[in-house]
């Protein structure tokens, strides 16, 4: 039976006719139509059932999980800002950053023309939408299709200020149902005023810079508050297209972008026709900062490792502390100029770096404050000041002669100058010469490594690295097959060796009294609220006898006045020590005067010897030419007098205290005649006085330029030398250095 006879005979059951005469009645056409309305309406509301379903199915199985993973607001709304550090006045000497370089400004602090221009040429309805705009949206659809280009967006500040600041950028559906919901609850929590500010402060320009007043800073070198219209009106032109827009890649498009976001804050009522006109001639001038290599990169390397130990990658980087250190920009910079000048060129390494390196740490000795640090030439980021263990040389004896002070000895107690061996170690010294019996402070000034293994053998190379340990030293090895408490410890040869942040802090505890303070970078810390996190309050210790430090302190000045040292003279009390060690691979000179403490390394990075460069000569012309510098605004200050010793005390040849020298040492006048400078010639030139002075003249008549810097301190005048001239063009490849003892 076919679907038609079907239909028939259940219309003849429902209208009650026989199968025969059934026929295409009026009724059954009428019936008929009736029939296909029910289906239809059965049909619509299926679809309309299903369609309600589709929708709550769609709204929760899509819309809401992307509502319910949205960023919820919590609290006031901080956005990323750059930290700063300042020198110790307060002096702008490096911006810290990830990604974003900010620095947040309070729309309170700028003219209404800044915002009037962002609010024109980004969402002249700000003021009216509640954060979705959809009347915006189809005039800026309109604008650009009468166009043919993209000329205005159809986002509002307030969704743009999501986008950029609580969500990613990425053009897909999820995101902009965020975007949207997000909008919504910004507009909710806070006023006009406060979304404006945050979208001020988040949105990028271009070059790196992060907000209005980076922007400002960046384009036209000065702070928001003083852009004038036609500045303010460019910078609103950047957002929309930050990388082609910004005045440095394309500066002949800017007159036509300022004038029209001029136009558009006409038809916003936020400036006149008039006003237009002439702002629209008005010529701009830019500031485009120099590509400069960064101010005293070393030491802020050297603070920011500090800081990210401290609190952390986020907190430096994104939440805006300023932090306050101990540097002297004024002093850093002739750090860098005294380094600089004198540090020749020899070679490129196989890293690509200039060789020789060097290093300068200066210190304030009462305080610990470190007031200049150079790391280095400044092409690379290894820190030498602070990293680099170089082997201090005739610099760590010091230590030996402040153990031997400490116990009593006096500078002109007798040592004997003569061989001496330890299993298969016999030192020898610089000019392979021995000069019988000489006083402490003479072997000191002259830097005798014969008479220095000696006395550590009498003091016992534990005590030497006891001393050294109180002042400071933290790379000393104590015990096991490479530890230091040997002899040989006494003319440097240590297995790690000293950085020279370590060794100039420790000469500085020679220079304060005794008391040693802990070197430190960083005075204060403060959030982006002006809440203070940290403030450093130095606290000194008393480590050494005052009478022991202002011993050696007084022996150290005749290395500058009359021995290895004098090339580091200026013209005032200062004392220090020379260290070069074996094969001229470092050359040190470490010095101080009582207001500044100061250290200066030389050598290659690959221990590649430096011929003939001893302490005596390149490290101590660098020192005197800055410490010379560095004291031309300081107090003339001399060094406290130590306390008379006992002159009686000779130590025997088996390093005992004898009470009388005579009997030790067979008889006085036996003292050696002659000291030749014991580092060598190369170390003395520059001195006034013959390399073949003798002894007893130096003691007992010392010349007029002795007296004015003698132990008397009858005159705080002292004469600067003049130093040998270095070559900054010197080639040195492929010299040979002859093989010396350490001194």
């Amino acid at each position: 039976m076919t679907e038609e006879k079907y239909d028939k005979e259940e219309s003849q059951e429902e209208l009650g006719m026989n199968l025969e005469t059934y026929d295409d009645s009026s009724q059954y056409k009428e019936y008929k139509k009736k029939n296909r309305f029910k289906k239809f309406l059965k049909i619509v509301v299926v679809f309309i059932a299903v369609f309600v379903l589709a929708s709550v199915g769609f709204f929760y199985g899509v819309i809401y999980p992307i509502i319910n993973n949205t960023p919820e607001l919590k609290g006031e709304y901080t956005p990323i800002v750059s930290s700063r550090i300042y020198d110790r006045n307060g002096k702008l000497i490096a911006t810290l950053h990830g990604e974003e370089n900010r620095i947040v400004v309070s729309i309170k602090d700028l003219p209404p023309h800044v915002w009037q221009a962002f609010v024109a040429a980004e969402d002249v309805r700000f003021f009216e939408h509640g954060g979705l705009d959809p009347r915006g949206l189809i005039r800026a659809v309109w604008t650009n299709l009468i166009a043919g280009e993209l000329r205005e967006g159809g986002s509002t500040i307030t969704q743009q200020f999501v986008k950029n600041a609580l969500l990613t950028q990425e053009r897909t559906f999820t995101r902009k149902i965020k975007e949207a919901f997000l909008s919504y609850e910004v507009e909710r929590r806070y006023n006009k005023m406060e979304i404006l500010e945050m979208y001020m402060n988040q949105v990028y320009f271009g070059e790196g810079a992060y907000g209005i007043q980076t922007a400002s800073l960046l384009y036209f070198g000065k702070d928001a508050k003083n852009l004038t219209i036609s500045e303010a009106a460019v910078l609103a032109s950047i957002p929309r297209y930050p990388t082609a827009n910004n005045p440095f890649r394309d500066a002949d498009g800017v007159p036509g972008r300022k004038n029209i976001v001029l136009s558009k804050m006409v038809i916003a009522g936020y400036l006149q026709e008039t006003d237009r006109e002439r702002l629209s001639e008005e010529k701009l001038t830019f500031h485009e900062p120099k590509k400069e290599k960064v101010f005293a990169s070393y030491f802020t390397d050297f603070v920011l490792q500090e800081l990210l130990e401290k609190y952390g990658a986020d907190k430096v980087y994104k939440e805006g502390i300023e932090i306050y250190t101990t540097l002297d920009y004024t002093l850093q910079e002739e750090a860098e100029k005294s380094v600089f000048s004198h540090l020749p060129k020899q070679q490129i390494d196989d890293k690509g770096v200039q060789q020789p390196q060097a290093a300068l740490v200066v210190i304030d000795p009462s305080t610990g404050e470190i007031r200049a640090l150079v790391g280095g030439r400044g092409t690379d980021k290894y820190n030498r000041a602070v990293l680099a263990e170089r082997q201090p040389g005739s610099a760590f004896k010091p230590f030996v002669y402040l153990a031997a002070f400490d116990m009593g000895l006096s500078p002109e107690a007798l040592i004997e100058d003569k061989p001496i061996s330890s299993g298969y170690y016999s030192p020898q010294n610089y000019a392979r010469k021995f000069y019988g019996t000489v006083t402490l402070r003479i072997a000191l000034e002259q830097s005798l490594n014969v008479v220095a293994v000696r006395l550590n053998q009498f003091v016992t190379p534990e005590k030497t690295i006891e001393y050294a340990k109180k002042m400071g030293i933290s790379t000393l090895v104590e015990s096991g097959e490479y530890s230091d408490a040997n002899f040989a410890m006494a003319l440097g040869g240590l297995s790690r060796g000293v950085t020279p942040l370590e060794l100039t802090s420790a000469y500085g505890v020679i220079a304060n009294k005794g008391v040693r303070f802990a070197p430190i970078a960083i005075q204060k810390v403060v959030d982006r609220n002006g809440q203070v996190l940290f403030e450093a309050s130095p606290k000194g210790e008393q480590v050494i006898d005052p009478n022991a430090a202002a011993t050696l302190a007084d022996v150290m000045r005749g290395v500058v006045n009359r021995g290895t040292g004098m090339n580091a003279g200026i013209g005032r009390p200062a004392a220090g020590k020379t260290g070069t060690t074996d094969s001229y691979k470092d050359a040190w000179f470490v010095g101080f005067t009582p207001n500044l403490v100061a250290g200066v390394w030389v050598g290659n990075d690959n221990n590649i010897p430096l011929p003939w460069t001893t302490g005596g000569d390149l490290p101590a012309i660098i020192w005197g030419d800055f410490m010379a510098k560095a004291h031309k605004e300081l107090p003339l200050i001399d060094f406290p007098k130590p306390k008379p010793g006992d002159k009686g005390i000779a130590i025997s040849k088996d390093g005992k205290i004898i009470a009388d020298p005579k009997k030790a040492l067979g008889n006085s006048d036996n003292v050696s005649s002659t000291v030749d400078g014991s580092e060598g010639t190369e170390e003395n030139i520059g001195s006034e006085r013959s390399k073949n002075t003798p002894l007893d003249i130096i003691l007992n008549n010392p010349t007029s330029e002795d007296k004015q810097s003698g132990t008397d301190n009858q005159s705080n005048k002292e004469k600067p030398r003049k130093p040998r001239p270095i070559n900054p063009e010197l080639d040195l490849k492929g010299m040979k250095s002859p093989e010396r003892q350490e001194n």
